[in-house]
């Protein structure tokens, strides 16, 4: 698996992380993720995607071939996977996301202590900061 990191780094103590909303609309994909700023100061972060084209959520224990692999260790939340992910690297069955797989998008890998998504896209998100 090959990883970029993307955003903000969060807090470096061991804290809790979460995604708090995720919203899919006609207007894009609109994920909360709550976390700590590098200062240990609560912050939201929200990721906008323009278009996602396949998108999945599951809790961080049911993920381990990503831990296993060291590359998600860093102080971020958002990773783009340039290969190895859910969309070009795990195994599936004959016929599972063949115009994902066509159309040739990217995938974003949001990882949390808690929830994690993958996100397969045209364009990366837009990552915002909100007040709290």
């Amino acid at each position: 698996m090959e990883v970029e990191e993307l955003g903000p780094l969060y807090f470096d103590e061991r804290f809790e992380s979460d995604i708090e909303s995720i919203n899919d609309s006609a207007n894009g994909l609109f994920i909360i993720i709550e976390s700590k700023n590098e200062l240990g100061k609560d912050m939201r972060l929200k990721l906008s995607f323009e278009l996602s084209m396949a998108y999945r959520y599951l809790d961080e224990a049911d993920l381990s071939y990503y831990w296993d692999t060291g590359l998600f260790s860093s102080r971020y939340h958002i990773y783009q996977i340039l290969n190895g992910g859910w969309s070009n690297g795990e195994p599936r069955h004959k016929g599972v996301m063949v115009f994902t797989d066509a159309c040739k998008n990217k995938e974003y890998f949001i990882a949390t202590s808690n929830g994690c998504m993958n996100v397969v896209s045209d364009n990366p998100p837009v990552i915002e900061i909100l007040n709290i």
